[in-house]
């Protein structure tokens, strides 16, 4: 089984961390296949000689410029504007596999990874997480349990999801994936000449908030396999929405193999409450950098994260989201 992963040298030790948490559950030893613009040889270096005993292989592939110059017009959101972010879609033109497994850096894995595998369906070009599928709105549900429901009211993300299947060009039923984990078949890829639709794409569709992962969804149309959501902790944020049965969504919750920070706010910031931090940091000791520091903790982040960020949260609890949208509106007047 072969991984994937995109980064840079600053992005190495989160990378690493990726890594060692594979490692940590991962029933066999794992090739790992690094796609990169410029990572630097010391990175590489260290890299290769800390994990030479832990994994069967780790290779490192080099995008040629004139791929990258393809997806330079790309206008998405801030964090998403760096090259590594769009080396996946190469993978088909530089990776001798014929199917691969791509995770994103801002993920740490809680179980086995091989298991995986057994999900992956061969007749389609990707396998990923629902984030959204229009047929829930035909499943009867007798009740919700908080962790079934959408992080937004149900208005908001159904008003998003007919923008972004409008922003797009979507035709018929909108069904829409998480790209932060997907199997890649690659075989398919090269006889469908995948990448060069997608590309196509891009240069007709700049501007795109998700960056390739629109372009993925766009092209494809709905034509992918679906994980379970215990492969990707992000799609729980979207509940019912993504059709995902009760079963699945608790499954998930309760016991979820893979964790994805998305979002600008990472675990290794400062002012990241996300609940599995500590975890990023348990196998971050297991890399080449294991020491923790957070290079935003400052006074003022201090003093949001301690005194402003619960006074919002305690105001938020007894005043409601109605009243606290008020209060915003009558500060913005001033």
């Amino acid at each position: 089984m072969t991984i994937i992963l995109s980064f840079n040298d600053p992005y190495a030790p989160h990378a690493a961390t990726v890594m060692a948490s594979i490692i940590a559950h991962a029933s066999d030893k794992i090739d790992f296949a690094v796609l990169h613009a410029s990572l630097s040889e010391e990175i590489q270096t260290v890299l290769t000689e800390y994990f030479k005993n832990q994994v069967r292989s780790l290779k490192f592939y080099k995008i040629d410029p004139s791929f990258i110059a393809q997806v330079s017009s790309i206008q998405a959101a801030p964090h998403l504007l760096h090259a590594e972010a769009y080396l996946r879609l190469f993978a088909a033109a530089v990776l001798p596999d014929d199917v691969v497994l791509h995770i994103d850096c801002d993920t740490i894995v809680l179980g086995d990874i091989l298991p995986i595998m057994q999900e992956y369906d061969i007749a389609k070009p990707i396998c990923a997480c629902n984030e959204y599928d229009i047929h829930y709105k035909s499943v009867k549900r007798p009740y919700l349990k908080k962790c079934h429901q959408a992080y937004d009211t149900y208005i908001n993300v159904e008003s998003n999801a007919y923008r972004q299947q409008k922003r797009l060009g979507i035709q018929g039923d909108f069904h829409y994936f998480n790209s932060g984990i997907m199997i890649m078949n690659l075989h398919k890829w090269r006889e469908t000449n995948l990448t060069t639709t997608i590309l196509e794409y891009i240069n007709t569709h700049p501007f795109l908030h998700a960056a390739d992962q629109d372009a993925l969804n766009a092209v494809l149309n709905g034509n992918f396999g679906v994980l379970h959501p215990k492969w990707n902790s992000h799609v729980l944020m979207c509940g019912i929405v993504t059709n995902y049965s009760d079963e699945e969504l608790t499954e998930a919750t309760q016991h979820p193999q893979i964790v994805h920070f998305t979002g600008s706010v990472k675990p290794w910031h400062y002012m990241s409450s996300h609940p599995y931090k500590r975890q990023y940091w348990k196998y971050r000791k297991n890399t080449p950098w294991p020491k923790r520091s957070f290079p935003d903790r400052n006074f003022v982040n201090r003093i949001r994260k301690h005194i402003i960020n619960p006074l919002k949260r305690i105001s938020r609890y007894m005043l409601g989201p109605k009243y606290m949208f008020r209060i915003k509106q009558m500060f913005e007047r001033y």
